[in-house]
């Protein structure tokens, strides 16, 4: 049996350790990123016909921190 690597944040799997390593420090699930949807305090209404419709529920300007790239202050483990 091959041996296999798994990234701590998401679960996803690799044989190269160095590929795992790269991914963990990129992953969206990786606390140092902050990415909103990651965040307890994202919130996506799922509209079926419209689409989405996604926010804060803290009233952090979502659309700007994700589309700019900001760090959110106030992200926290969801």
């Amino acid at each position: 049996m091959d041996k296999g690597y798994k990234c701590k944040f998401c679960g996803k799997l690799a044989k190269n350790k160095a590929f795992i390593l790269k991914h963990e420090d990129l992953c969206s699930f990786n606390p140092k990123n902050k990415i909103c949807w990651t965040c307890k305090h994202f919130y996506d209404d799922g509209y079926p016909i419209s689409g989405t419709k996604s926010k804060c529920l803290i009233y952090k300007d979502y659309f700007k921190t994700m589309d700019e790239d900001i760090p959110c202050e106030s992200w926290e483990q969801g």
